[in-house]
């Protein structure tokens, strides 16, 4: 049996929890670390038999949970503050708003941008999600990729780039100066003056089954279990399936944490997943923004002679 835990949304050194966690330390000691290049949620489509379209369909998939039927495209928009360099723009952070800040701003671009044939759905991860009626060709860069560098190395390509590049430049005009970001800049907040856009595509019309079960509440993995017609758990009953399951050799299971519950739960998920005999347990999760995989297999608990060390030292 294969387990993979994804740890979305958090970057593991500032979760005291999971830091601290004396499992994960053990593992750590005698698993394998691995650098990844791509963000922990392109490696979950990846894992789960997803297929790169002109982009990764993370907008799609989320979408599926505002309607039945997904066919045309969606992208991700987040809110950011952009810092101005000498000749463009550095992407500072991603800014996180209220309620009212982003209800307000879903008004003005759904009115402003419906003639264009686009429409807003908020989308409590990443912002938004752009709903566009056409089937734009574009491969944009994902957020984590280009949070803290210059923008223009990261500018959308393909054949209708340009029109991705016209409608971000829209955005901006319409944030600049707009109350929202009056009302942030006199209490001393971080302004959102853009959105970046990325995570283009559609829901494939086949997700190859490379995984038996799915255990989360998280959007992307509910999406992913009902597109390729697999189980889904929560965690409770995942735990008490876990402890009466039938002896299965093959099997794959995904789960993913991504709220402060299911993160208070990680400790007892990995002393249950150590009781049952498997064959590998891969843990993926961000460490300052640099997604890793921490492999292990029952093997490497014998390696005795390695040493604990602290825990930022895993990643000097």
């Amino acid at each position: 049996m294969q387990f993979d835990i994804f740890i979305l949304d958090y970057n593991i050194n500032q979760q005291v929890k999971i830091a601290h966690s004396s499992s994960l330390r053990a593992l750590l000691r005698v698993g394998k670390m691995h650098k990844l290049a791509e963000p922990l949620d392109v490696v979950l489509l990846q894992q789960c038999g997803v297929q790169k379209q002109h982009d990764w369909p993370l907008g799609a998939f989320e979408a599926t949970t505002l309607s039945e039927a997904v066919t045309t495209q969606y992208w991700r928009a987040a809110p950011v503050s952009l810092s101005l360099l000498r000749d463009s723009f550095a992407l500072e952070q991603k800014i996180t708003l209220t309620d009212n800040e982003i209800q307000d701003l879903t008004v003005l671009f759904c009115q402003f941008f419906a003639q264009d044939g686009l429409s807003f759905s908020v989308n409590q991860k990443s912002g938004w999600l752009i709903h566009h009626q056409k089937n734009w060709v574009v491969e944009t860069h994902h957020l984590q990729q280009v949070l803290g560098r210059n923008v223009a190395q990261f500018q959308a390509s393909g054949k209708d780039a340009n029109k991705m590049r016209a409608l971000q430049n829209q955005l901006q005009m319409l944030l600049h100066e707009h109350p929202v970001n009056q009302v942030r800049e006199a209490a001393g907040l971080p302004l959102c003056n853009s959105l970046w856009l990325y995570g283009g595509g559609q829901i494939p019309t086949q997700v190859h089954n490379l995984v038996d079960y799915y255990v989360g509440e998280n959007t992307l993995v509910k999406s992913l279990a009902n597109q390729s017609n697999k189980p889904l758990f929560d965690y409770k009953k995942f735990e008490a399936w876990l402890a009466n399951k039938p002896k299965m050799q093959r099997t794959k299971i995904v789960l993913v944490l991504d709220n402060e519950a299911e993160i208070d739960q990680f400790e007892n998920l990995l002393k249950t997943i150590k009781l049952n005999k498997f064959k590998r347990l891969n843990i993926y999760f961000n460490v300052s923004e640099q997604p890793y995989l921490l492999s292990h297999q029952p093997l490497d608990g014998w390696k005795f002679w390695r040493r604990s060390k602290a825990f930022e030292a895993y990643f000097a």
